[in-house]
């Protein structure tokens, strides 16, 4: 099988990093990247060895040798640049969030469908082996029922608090704040576990400056009238351990830090002890060891999908991404948070 043709369409930071993996795989070439600026897009194309440059979208996607097309752009741009894209006939991988609103999410997977390509969002999370063999100790009841997930993610982010805003991710209208740049990894691992959205959220959060961005926020998540139900906290302020860990009748599983990111996963069972159950089992993925961030993992299964001809990624279902969305909005209600308006029809 050939190698899927990738093209980057926003050189975003987040690209420093997904680029190294990605010219790595043996599955997936980099053929394209188009910016803004074209000074932008060269000085990438040049330091990665990437063929071709761009500062015209429409120009790049004119190409028949493009199987698919990596969003990495700001969230606000996620709707109207992937739809752009899957109507010029591009399979798209769209940064998470998917969109700015789940109504937004929903017309994206339409549009996906009307023009019978590829859409997925980019929560890298769920490809990792850690992930899925946490996923298969669930499903196989090694915890028995899950009943609590507790999940943390805080860094300092210094821009998120600057006054006046100066950037789309210290302005909640275009999707800025602690919770969607990092609060997102702990509600998308709840609607993962817990297979569902949540019947009722709790929450409180600090909104700070003059854009009113979310800085740091808790919530409870109940389901299934309140017998299971996920703590989540995220802030730009200060970091915490950034750790997630899942409870259930018969045991617990621990994944390893950075959760949103697992290298390893271990399953606990009560034996007998007070406060704390036993190591029964440790999964530690052996990619560790060549000290990557696991982006590979994401790619490479998104090229093997789209060469398949497949619409769809088994790890990130479209239902999947419009009930992390939701479950996005319900959380913004909770904390009286500014719900982003569609912005595409």
């Amino acid at each position: 099988m050939r190698k899927a043709r990738w093209a980057i369409l926003n050189v975003a930071t987040i690209c420093q990093r997904t680029i190294i993996e990605m010219k790595e795989s043996d599955v997936l070439e980099v053929v394209a990247v188009c910016s803004r600026s074209m000074e932008k897009a060269k000085k990438f194309s040049e330091e990665h060895q990437i063929p071709s440059y761009y500062d015209n979208q429409d120009e790049m996607l004119a190409r028949d040798d493009i199987d698919i097309v990596y969003i990495p752009a700001p969230t606000y741009l996620h709707s109207e640049l992937s739809m752009k894209c899957m109507n010029a006939g591009k399979n798209v991988l769209c940064e998470k969030p998917i969109a700015n609103s789940s109504r937004e999410a929903e017309l994206m997977f339409e549009c996906a469908r009307k023009n019978n390509v590829f859409l997925a969002e980019g929560i890298w999370t769920n490809y990792f082996p850690a992930m899925k063999q946490t996923m298969k100790w669930i499903r196989d009841g090694r915890i028995g029922t899950p009943k609590h997930l507790y999940a943390t993610f805080g860094t300092n982010l210094p821009n998120l608090r600057r006054y006046p805003p100066q950037s789309w991710d210290e302005r909640p209208e275009l999707g800025g704040g602690a919770l969607c740049c990092l609060g997102c990894y702990c509600s998308d691992l709840a609607t993962m576990v817990f297979g569902s959205e949540p019947e009722e959220i709790l929450g409180s959060c600090k909104l700070a400056g003059p854009g009113g961005v979310d800085t740091h926020g808790t919530a409870i998540l109940n389901y299934n009238g309140r017998d299971q139900h996920a703590m989540i906290s995220t802030s730009s302020e200060v970091t915490t351990p950034i750790e997630a860990q899942i409870y259930g009748t018969e045991g617990n599983i621990v994944l390893g830090k950075l959760f949103f990111a697992p290298f390893s996963c271990a399953l606990y069972t009560p034996q007998g002890h007070m406060g704390y159950n036993d190591l029964l089992m440790q999964y530690t993925d052996p990619y560790s060891a060549k000290h990557r961030e696991g982006f590979r993992y994401q790619f490479d299964a998104v090229s093997k999908y789209v060469l398949e001809g497949k619409k769809e990624s088994e790890e990130v279902s479209p239902e999947f991404s419009i009930q992390c969305a939701r479950v996005l909005e319900g959380i913004r209600r909770s904390w009286g948070f500014y719900i982003p308006k569609t912005r595409i029809k």
